[in-house]
Parts: structure tokens; C-alpha cells; sequence
């Protein structure tokens, strides 16, 4: 009788609330993220868990004024090219992603990953709903020696912008 062994995952972004910066002297910028919730994770499973999150960035000030920005991913537990889910002592192995195919890894720029570029047109009036990107995440399958738990990630977010 084979023992099947289960943990939730449960990725928390460092801004799921709000942050606001001054963009220069003309307007300020809000980044918001959502968590990313994997559910449960069975190692003996040969298919992989995988999930998605949202970024969001808003900019308010000057009208017409258009705004560059690039969104980082820190590290968390592991590093931005070997992410690792924590529970007391043990990990689980998973990834961010660019693409729905899982081959952009999002991070900071190094190890290999991306980070989440592009320009925000400044809404005065606070209608529009900015920009949004989503991120694709996976917990590969067979990770055998995984015990139950509940595993976490808090990964900071910075958004940088001009």
C-alpha cells in the first residue's frame, strides 16, 4: 500500500496590499498584487500544480504624461532562479513565470530571469484600471521526499519608475 503524502502552497507577494511612491514631482504611482494559491500538492502526482497572480500598477498626476516602469521580483526563500516554498524545515521546489508556457522565469533581471517592463499612461481622474500583468506559477510534479504541510513564500515586489 503506497502512502500518498499532501501540502498546500501558498505564495504571498511583499505588496499585496498597496504602495505608493512620488513619480518624480508630477504624479504617484500604486503597485497591488494578489497571492498566488497552488491548493494542495500531491508528490506522487505526475502532473504539475500550477497557478497565477496578478500585478497591478496605476499612475495619477499630470494628464498625457507617460511613464516607464519595470516591476522586480525578489528572492523569498530560495533564490530567483531556484524558488523554494517553506514549511519549518522543509521546501517545495516551484517557479514564477512570465508566460503561460512556463518558460520566461520572472525574477529580478538576474539568473537567468525577466523582469515585468512596459509604460503607464497617467489617469487623472482615476478610471482607468492601469496596467495589469499576470503571473504564471508551477510546482513541478514528483517531489517525492515533500512532507505535509502548509508551505508559504512571501516575495517582495518593487516597482521602479521614472
Amino acid at each position: 500500500m503506497k502512502t500518498i503524502r499532501a501540502g498546500v502552497a501558498v505564495l504571498v507577494f511583499g505588496s499585496a496590499g498597496s504602495a505608493h511612491a512620488l513619480c518624480t514631482l508630477l504624479c504617484t504611482c500604486t503597485l497591488a498584487t494578489t497571492s498566488m494559491q497552488f491548493g494542495v500538492y500531491n508528490p506522487l502526482a505526475y502532473g504539475d500544480v500550477t497557478s497565477t497572480a496578478k500585478v497591478q500598477v496605476k499612475c495619477g498626476g499630470v494628464l498625457g504624461l507617460l511613464i516607464p516602469l519595470t516591476v522586480y521580483l525578489g528572492a523569498g526563500n530560495g533564490t530567483v532562479s531556484n524558488r523554494r516554498l517553506s514549511s519549518g524545515t522543509a521546501s517545495l521546489g516551484y517557479g514564477l513565470y512570465a508566460d503561460p508556457n512556463f518558460t520566461v522565469p520572472l525574477g529580478d533581471g538576474t539568473g537567468g530571469t525577466v523582469t515585468i517592463g512596459g509604460s503607464v499612461d497617467i489617469d487623472l481622474l482615476g478610471l482607468s484600471p492601469g496596467l495589469e500583468y499576470t503571473m504564471f506559477g508551477r510546482i513541478p510534479a514528483r517531489q517525492l521526499t515533500t512532507p505535509p504541510g502548509v508551505y508559504v513564500d512571501v516575495i517582495p515586489v518593487v516597482l521602479e519608475f521614472f
